[in-house]
């Protein structure tokens, strides 16, 4: 799934999709390669909550 279709399904622009991507690789909860996400790390809501109220990721 590309960031610009996977943008389009969550109502976000694609550049907050590749924002919280790198983000989340960078944190690593993920690995995003060639139209492929794997979850990597757990899901440990303190480490993902300030990427997720990122402007980016809002729209702002």
């Amino acid at each position: 799934m590309t960031h610009e279709l996977l943008a389009m399904v969550l109502g976000v622009r694609r550049a907050g999709i590749t924002v919280l991507a790198g983000a989340l690789q960078k944190a690593g909860l993920i690995h995003s390669r060639q139209n492929r996400i794997e979850v990597t790390g757990g899901t440990d809501a303190r480490r993902l909550s300030p990427m997720m109220r990122s402007p980016a990721i809002e729209g702002g």
